[in-house]
């Protein structure tokens, strides 16, 4: 935009025989529709995920308990990328679309296991003790799988040249949204 604002004062000091187009290429346009392209994937995949949670879990609180990680990680995500230089650019914004269907599994196991304890504890008993012993119950077992999950981009970390500087901040926002997923 800066560019086009210096052209257009350039513009009116020239003779009026001489014309200058801005319009032929402007990568702006490019990097406008990915960036729009990203967060309409992003949208559409947080539908997904509200519709097939609803859907298999059939139960509104679980459905929204679990929903709750999803802006919350990303929320997450964009706050350490700030906090350690990284741009939000098509690649970052890329990662953490691709991370949208990760980012409630851990929730989902933690709150199924649960309110499968809480259903079999029928008797009136202690729920935080319960709530505690499923939680801790599966919290390894998520633990692990998502370090698996991790380990799978471990590899465009070691990436050199330009592959490495398109993919790293993919992968920096997937590895980043998933841990916070998980915390």
């Amino acid at each position: 935009q800066q560019i086009e604002n210096a052209l257009a004062e350039t513009k009116q000091n020239l003779p009026e025989d001489i014309h200058i187009s801005t319009d032929a290429f402007k990568q702006s346009r490019f990097i406008e529709s990915s960036i729009d392209n990203v967060t309409t994937s992003l949208l559409e995949g947080a539908l997904f995920v509200v519709i097939i949670l609803a859907l298999f879990l059939a139960n509104v609180r679980t459905t929204i308990i679990s929903l709750v990680t999803i802006p919350l990680s990303l929320l997450v995500t964009i706050l350490i990328l700030n906090r350690f230089g990284i741009t939000l650019n098509t690649m970052s914004l890329g990662g953490m679309a691709i991370a949208i269907g990760s980012l409630v599994d851990d929730a989902i196991v933690d709150v199924e296991n649960v309110w499968r304890r809480l259903q079999v504890a029928a008797l009136p008993v202690d729920k935080i003790k319960i709530i505690y012993e499923a939680s801790r119950e599966v919290r390894m077992p998520i633990l692990n799988s998502t370090l698996i999950i991790m380990a799978s981009f471990l590899p465009l970390f070691f990436l050199s040249g330009m592959e490495g500087r398109m993919l790293i901040p993919l992968g920096i926002a997937f590895v980043t949204a998933l841990l916070a997923s998980t915390i």
